[in-house]
């Protein structure tokens, strides 16, 4: 049967507005954060309401204009493998699916099982053809294509399970913030956001700062002074006394203001309540830095974006509809099918 994806899309959208002017969505929150306790109020409502403005009309049309999309005539079903590591980590690839005319088969992760299945069975009260259109599975037993999530090691799961149909299969990738040495305490503030939302868990949250030789690395942890959201929660606040014993017990030089770990380290990835830095000598030593780490970087954010490719300070998590991840078109790998 002939279906209008952008209208099952637009009533997702619809179904996390609503979701967002609930009095009662505390009850809904808690169960979520009940399944996964990195998934606070304050981060699902900021997931949510930056969903919301991309689940409108004008922002689809012009992803649909500039991508050329069309809905398929002849629909795959395409299995959908979702992360947990943030609140609707996975939407992207599933509207990805729908506006290209595909049926997502979606298994969510363990402990991401309650947000997403939530606003899809409300969007199919206003659009029921969308029950038809998204099934939650636990095994991709039929699918014709598979876009899948997750670390490196699950990774290899994936390419031996599904490396024989059309893919997509994203690994490990992390983020780095660049400094000039010029930047503002304001800027700084902005810079924040890219490194402690959703805990920093996100593959778009900064994991690694590159400064010049002589930027002291503490103006970075003063703007993270006394940041409660970290302090209060017990999970992050375990991790990061964990690490802090680790370094003392083994003397690893390290700076810390008793919320985050900063330490001098060559790893683009750092642990769960650590920052990772390295310095830099010019321009020429910084570009050899990024291109050695390229093929791991998911975003680099700069001051207002000044080094090439990178988005501004406090963007890292406002991606648009264009903004693929591992910069693999998943519109076009679609519409391949």
């Amino acid at each position: 049967m002939a279906h209008d994806p952008l209208n099952a899309i637009l009533a997702i959208g619809d179904a996390i507005r609503n979701l967002l002017a609930n009095p009662d969505k505390a009850t809904l929150y808690q169960r979520i954060l009940n399944e996964n306790g990195w998934f606070t109020p304050e981060n699902l409502d900021h997931a949510l309401f930056h969903w919301q403005q991309l689940l409108q009309e004008k922002p689809l049309l012009q992803w649909i204009e500039k991508e050329a999309i069309s809905s398929s005539q002849n629909p795959r079903n395409v299995g959908v493998i979702m992360a947990g590591n943030i609140p609707l980590v996975g939407l992207h690839d599933v509207v990805a699916v729908l506006i290209t005319g595909n049926h997502a088969q979606v298994k969510c992760a363990s402990n991401d099982t309650i947000l997403l299945p939530y606003l899809v069975e409300e969007a199919c009260k206003a659009v029921p053809e969308l029950q038809n259109l998204v099934a939650w599975v636990e095994r991709l037993s039929d699918a014709d294509a598979v876009i899948a999530t997750g670390s490196n090691n699950t990774a290899r799961y994936f390419y031996q399970y599904f490396g024989h149909l059309p893919h997509i299969i994203r690994k490990n990738r992390n983020s780095v913030a660049v400094l000039s040495g010029f930047e503002s305490e304001e800027a700084l503030q902005l810079l924040k956001e890219d490194l402690i939302r959703y805990f920093g868990l996100g593959c778009r949250s900064v994991s690694h700062v590159i400064i010049p030789e002589d930027f002291d690395p503490t103006r970075i942890l003063r703007m993270l002074d006394n940041e409660l959201s970290l302090v209060h929660h017990h999970k992050y606040f375990n991790n990061f006394e964990y690490h802090y014993a680790i370094h003392l017990l083994n003397k690893v030089p390290h700076f810390t203001n008793n919320v985050v770990l900063m330490t001098e380290n060559e790893s683009l990835s750092s642990p769960l309540a650590m920052l990772h830095y390295t310095k830099y000598r010019n321009r020429e030593h910084l570009d050899e830095r990024l291109q050695l780490w390229k093929n791991q970087i998911q975003i680099i954010l700069s001051d207002n974006g000044w080094y090439p490719g990178s988005i501004p300070f406090g963007q890292s998590q406002m991606p648009s509809l264009t903004d693929y991840a591992d910069g693999i078109n998943t519109v076009d790998f679609l519409k391949s099918l």
